[in-house]
């Protein structure tokens, strides 16, 4: 019973190892030039947008407006647009319209 554990131990290890590993290196070839441009200096909490740029020159302007309440975080979670249109060779803006005053 003993060689069982450990044999059980070592592939709960293993499978930990590479769920940490994948998902790693799954975010890091996934990542795109993004960039939060902040319009009042001393403020990250509003009145930002972000950009993701093309690796190329740009061939054109993907402008995003997210829905009430959505941040522009929250829009790249939920869409794989902006994404495309990056890899594309659009630059996507999407800007935070919100207010918190």
């Amino acid at each position: 019973m003993k060689k069982y554990s450990y044999i059980l131990l070592i592939s709960k290890m293993i499978k930990q190892t590479l769920f940490i590993l994948s998902f790693f290196l799954g975010s890091s070839l996934f990542a795109q030039k993004k960039e939060k441009i902040y319009r009042t200096s001393g403020d990250t909490t509003q009145n930002f947008y972000l950009t993701l740029l093309p690796e190329k020159s740009a061939i054109g302007l993907l402008v995003i407006i997210p829905g009430f309440g959505t941040t522009p975080d929250e829009v790249l979670q939920e869409t794989k647009l902006p994404e495309l249109a990056s890899k594309n060779g659009y630059v996507v803006v999407i800007p935070l319209l919100l207010d918190y005053e």
